[in-house]
């Protein structure tokens, strides 16, 4: 299995599709935070963009009933050794597998780069 990551630092930004030797030069270099880096999940979104940890997923969608707008702004986390969407605004239906929302929503950013989104 190929792990690439995606690591950001606020000198030089964004790095995409890293393998983690790469990680490793480039934080030897002092190019990357080790604490900034993303793995990604493996996943797309519903546009077909590969998910990362520590992307914001946009899941909003329209209740077919009220139609009404129902707002679900998820953060993708590594936790207990799968890929979880942390719910971010408050809600009854808590936290989800990525699995079960990833052709569901949009990746409208990261935490790193879009903090403003949460």
């Amino acid at each position: 299995m190929d792990i690439r990551v995606r690591a950001y630092d606020k000198e030089f930004g964004m790095a995409d599709n890293l393998s983690i030797e790469d990680l490793g030069i480039m934080a030897l270099e002092g190019a990357a935070n080790l604490d900034n880096k993303m793995l990604y999940t493996g996943l797309p979104d519903m546009t077909g963009k590969e998910i990362c940890e520590g992307d914001i997923l946009d899941g909003s969608y329209i209740n077919p009933m009220t139609k009404n707008k129902v707002t679900r702004i998820y953060v993708v986390i590594y936790e207990r050794g799968s890929f979880i969407a942390k719910l971010h605004n408050h809600s009854p239906f808590g936290d989800t597998s990525l699995y079960f929302i990833n052709g569901k929503s949009v990746i409208a950013g990261n935490i790193f780069e879009n903090s403003e989104l949460l």
